[in-house]
């Protein structure tokens, strides 16, 4: 029932399979389906000369983080290869964008929207006091029925690197950061609390 960077790994292969693409040039496929019509000026899953000029260096507590993407990635070792799960590099205003269209239906079918959007997967009634007031899956989104409305949100953390989004659909609010600094969880908990939740942090 959750989150599996494996199946969407698989799906890219599918994408490209169906596109007569390979691993190594689906990026090109997502800049013109995706980042371009949605206005996602820095978004990009395979290493650029761009990104190369522009990526942060991560912390962790013991210090910086100097490993190279290559050197990160157990399941790629080669960073022009398309990493569905785990290699998108991005801003938070691309990424914001990204959210917009799925709050406002831009250039993103409503279909799909509501695919996307729609419990695909719900957490098992043993396991519910694990994961808060998150009740299940959609296709990337965890969904979370609050007293404002269905939340959803997505979050993610690499070595030196934290990253974390919220949205209601029917408000069309929400936010999106990007730190590079994986100790910032307390920041990510207050931030939720006060713009997700409406109470004051502690």
């Amino acid at each position: 029932f959750s989150y599996s960077g494996e199946a969407y790994h698989y799906l890219a292969q599918v994408v490209a399979h169906l596109n007569g693409l390979t691993l190594s040039h689906l990026d090109s496929l997502f800049q013109q389906e995706v980042a371009i019509p949605l206005g996602m000026k820095d978004a990009y899953f395979s290493w650029n000369h761009r990104m190369a000029r522009h990526k942060v260096t991560g912390y962790k507590e013991d210090g910086p983080v100097y490993d190279k993407w290559e050197a990160a990635d157990a399941m790629y070792a080669d960073s022009t290869v398309f990493g569905a799960a785990n290699a998108l590099h991005t801003e938070a205003v691309s990424y914001a964008r990204f959210l917009i269209a799925m709050m406002e239906h831009n250039g993103l079918k409503k279909e799909s929207v509501a695919e996307m959007l729609k419990m695909q997967s719900s957490i098992p009634k043993e396991q519910e006091a694990n994961w808060g007031e998150i009740k299940g899956w959609g296709l990337g989104f965890a969904i979370e029925p609050t007293d404002h409305g269905i939340r959803y949100s997505h979050g993610g953390h690499n070595p030196g690197f934290l990253a974390g989004c919220m949205f209601y659909k029917a408000q069309k609010n929400g936010y999106v950061f990007f730190l590079n600094d994986d100790r910032a969880g307390l920041f990510f908990a207050r931030l939720r609390a006060f713009l997700g939740e409406g109470k004051s942090p502690h």
